[in-house]
């Protein structure tokens, strides 16, 4: 039976997936990991048995007898692991309904690659998914659909880093050069939880470029000291800067948290700046009046060397003027006499 497709054809067959929890979202592997049941229905009229006992709801098997059966082989085709769970047999359901209808279910960890985009990080959010096809079979001898209710979350999903804020199914068809199959896809929606970085990156950064603007309060004689406190901001940026890249893969584009460092670095790198021009001003100044007061000084030493001068000058002259008294008043006196 295990060969023969039973009718008709093509065999419709649903899909459903149950998330028992998500374990990690890798940014570095661009992967997450998650524990899920996934389970494919599909009806077989040849297994069917209500005809002959009609008492039993339902017949169920493990493993073994699965291999003996046709099964639409639905498999997840992005994953780059994927583990049945052995605990301590492998977790692997089959249930047989009295009409034929089979229920196949296995439970499995997954590892599945993640697209990253991290142009908006740390507020970014993240898609990843689950491929669903029948890896055996094409649309012409298999359907596979979703269940009306095809995905359910056991519990909240919370990660470190990440909340799961959604999930969405669809259907197509995907061509390749043997055929057309049908294929289902899952996208989880993970949005990044930011708090960490509020306290781990923001606030730092920003405490650091606030601690560069003290220099503009410290007097500016004291430039070693206002230099000190702009080289040491920028170097605890730098640091908590590397800090961050660690924990992210190297990417060609710009990131979000890129712009916020370079802005703080600009700032703290303009407050040196203005600490070099105050400095060049200041001496400038200070040239300035010492060619001023040089010259004052030597204005004053001329005053003083021409004082002696002036003075022997004014007695000559008085002396002079004293002699034309003298003989005026002798002519005076001749002329009276």
């Amino acid at each position: 039976m295990r060969s023969e497709i039973p009718p008709p054809q093509p065999v419709p067959v649903q899909v459903e997936v149950t998330v028992q929890d998500i374990m990690e979202l890798s940014v570095l592997s661009n992967s997450f990991s998650a524990d899920v049941w996934f389970s494919s229905i599909w009806h077989d009229e040849r297994l069917a048995f209500n005809h002959l006992d009609s008492c039993r709801a339902n017949m169920s098997f493990d493993d073994k007898f699965e291999t003996m059966l046709w099964s639409p082989n639905v498999c997840i085709i992005n994953t780059k692991s994927t583990t049945v769970h052995s605990s301590p047999k492998p977790n692997v359901l089959l249930m047989l309904m009295p009409n034929g209808t089979i229920w196949l279910n296995y439970r499995v960890k997954v590892e599945s690659p993640c697209s990253m985009n991290l142009e908006r990080f740390p507020i970014d959010e993240q898609l990843c998914s689950l491929v669903f096809e029948s890896y055996s079979y094409n649309t012409a001898t298999v359907s596979i659909n979703w269940m009306p209710t095809p995905i359910t979350i056991l519990d909240d999903i919370s990660l470190p880093d990440f909340d799961l804020s959604g999930f969405r199914t669809y259907k197509h068809i995907e061509a390749y050069k043997a055929g057309e199959w049908y294929r289902l896809t899952v996208e989880f929606k993970f949005k990044r939880r930011y708090e960490f970085y509020i306290l781990q990156m923001y606030f730092p950064t920003y405490i650091s470029v606030f601690i560069s603007w003290f220099a503009f309060c410290i007097d500016t004689k004291a430039l070693p000291a206002r230099i000190v406190l702009g080289v040491n901001s920028l170097m605890s940026l730098t640091f908590q800067f590397g800090n961050i890249i660690r924990s992210l893969p190297p990417v060609s584009y710009i990131k979000a948290i890129d712009i916020w460092m370079f802005t703080c670095v600009a700032f703290i790198f303009a407050s040196l700046l203005e600490l070099a021009f105050v400095a060049y001003q200041d001496k400038k100044l200070l040239l300035k009046s010492s060619r001023s007061s040089n010259t004052m000084h030597a204005v004053a030493s001329i005053m003083q060397n021409m004082m002696p001068l002036a003075e022997r000058g004014a007695e000559v002259i008085e002396a002079q003027c004293q002699e034309q008294t003298n003989d005026q008043n002798d002519d005076d006196v001749r002329l009276f006499f």
